[in-house]
């Protein structure tokens, strides 16, 4: 290095700028940082909101899960799901006394 009071004075008043320079970019970064973490948090909250959500339909409608780790419907939906399926008793006759006519 030169013994030169300009070229040292030179060479420190780079550093001190480089310095500034890597200061200004870890405060970027702490910046950065802190808004990552104020997302994940949203995002957990979120994601918790919606396994509480998910849980009082399960309870709701007496769902269960099943061994795959499915939902399956209580037994009371699909006994309704079938029926409006198959129709009611009465719709069932006059169908039947219908199909007997022609």
């Amino acid at each position: 290095m030169p013994d030169d009071p300009k070229a040292l004075k030179r060479r420190i008043g780079e550093l001190e700028d480089d310095l500034k320079a890597a200061e200004r970019r870890v405060a970027e970064i702490k910046v950065e940082r802190d808004e990552a973490t104020e997302l994940v948090e949203r995002m957990r909250e979120h994601a918790e909101d919606a396994e509480r959500i998910i849980e009082s339909w399960c309870e709701a409608f007496d769902m269960q899960h099943t061994d795959d780790g499915k939902l399956s419907w209580a037994d009371w939906i699909k006994a309704g799901e079938d029926a409006r399926r198959i129709g009611p008793p009465a719709a069932r006759r006059r169908e039947a006394f219908q199909f007997q006519l022609r």
